[in-house]
């Protein structure tokens, strides 16, 4: 049985080597070549990765082509650290292997799904999302000992972020902004312009995404988020945000043009999300936040960034350790539009 796929597209075989355009299963040497051999299911999922990253080279404008292709590079090279057994005994046996194949298609699903998002088209207007990865050496533990840490290790950062191909104005403005929030979520200021600077690695684990929602002609949205685990840390850190912008106006969505100004539209708001947590906390909903429950939440409820706006109404989102703590998260929060109604701004279209 010949098989092409991950060699064949990423001039590369899983274990990092070049080789030829495919390999004889016969011939297979890793547990992940002799895996996707094995498993008819695994192997068509190599395929599928095959085809759709073919699709979208074919799509990529030439200048971002080199940057998707190291990316694969990169994740092919990853599998053998992402899928390796943390039991030893496992190794070369049955349970190992059906460990490793369940792995790589929960990995090659994921990598599918990310390729065929990579070169889209929504509004009329074609988007790329670009990548960076940066990686830098760890200080060494201040034990008082110089050179005492010979392997400090590694910080990673991981972002990808979308750009439309356009050279109208409005979007020339709106892909250096949504770059800047890209790059705010990993560490930068948010207000220079400038490239992705390594310090923002350093000493933690950090995966931005930045992700494209709705295209109309007068707002575009998108998502961001930053998974982190510092080194040392007790837990991962988890930071979400809304991204809203304003196409003609260039610049980011205001609550004022969602809602007329003086309007009810905040009471209504935080009444919504007063009734939501006292069922979902208790009567103590106030505690964690205190003398500053009120501040608080209007802090929160004022912020587009933490808004989910779409058809049904604005749902709003708490960031952590907002209004309750971390290891007791509370659900959003969607306050219809009917109950909004009378307070949204006139000329501001609700999505649908």
């Amino acid at each position: 049985m010949m098989r092409a796929g991950v060699a064949l597209v990423f001039g590369l075989s899983v274990c990092g080597a070049a080789r030829a355009a495919s390999f004889d299963c016969k011939l297979a040497k890793t547990d992940i070549e002799r895996a996707i051999c094995s498993d008819k299911d695994l192997s068509a999922a190599d395929d599928r990765m095959a085809a759709a990253y073919k699709a979208t080279m074919a799509m990529a404008p030439a200048e971002v082509q080199a940057e998707i292709r190291e990316d694969q590079r990169t994740w092919v090279r990853s599998l053998t650290t992402v899928c390796k057994s943390d039991t030893v005994a496992l190794a070369h046996t049955a349970a190992r292997r059906t460990e490793l194949v369940s792995c790589l298609k929960e990995q090659y699903k994921s990598e599918t799904a990310a390729l065929q998002q990579r070169v889209v088209k929504k509004g009329g207007v074609v988007f790329v999302m670009r990548s960076v990865t940066l990686k830098v050496k760890d200080a060494p533990d201040d034990t008082g000992v110089k050179d005492a840490e010979t392997n400090p290790g590694y910080g990673t950062l991981t972002a990808i972020w979308p750009q439309a191909l356009s050279d109208a104005p409005e979007w020339v403005a709106w892909n250096a902004a949504m770059l800047l929030e890209a790059q705010k979520m990993a560490g930068g200021d948010g207000k220079t312009a400038g490239g992705w600077k390594s310090e923002w690695a350093t000493g933690t684990d950090s995966d931005v995404t930045a992700m494209l929602e709705s295209v109309t002609s007068q707002m575009v949205s998108a998502n961001l988020a930053n998974d982190s685990m510092g080194h040392g840390a007790a837990h991962p850190n988890e930071s979400y945000e809304q991204f809203y912008w304003l196409l003609t106006e260039r610049r980011r969505l205001k609550a004022t043009d969602v809602f007329t100004a003086g309007s009810e539209w905040e009471k209504v708001i935080a009444s919504k999300c007063r009734e939501s947590l006292k069922e979902q906390v208790g009567d103590d909903f106030e505690s964690y936040a205190g003398k500053d429950f009120a501040g608080t939440l209007q802090d929160v409820i004022s912020k587009p960034e933490n808004w989910e706006i779409d058809e049904k109404g604005i749902t709003v989102n708490f960031p952590e350790y907002s209004v309750t703590p971390r290891a007791q998260p509370v659900e959003p929060v969607l306050v219809p539009w009917s109950a909004l109604e009378a307070d949204v701004a006139k000329g501001f279209v609700v999505p649908q």
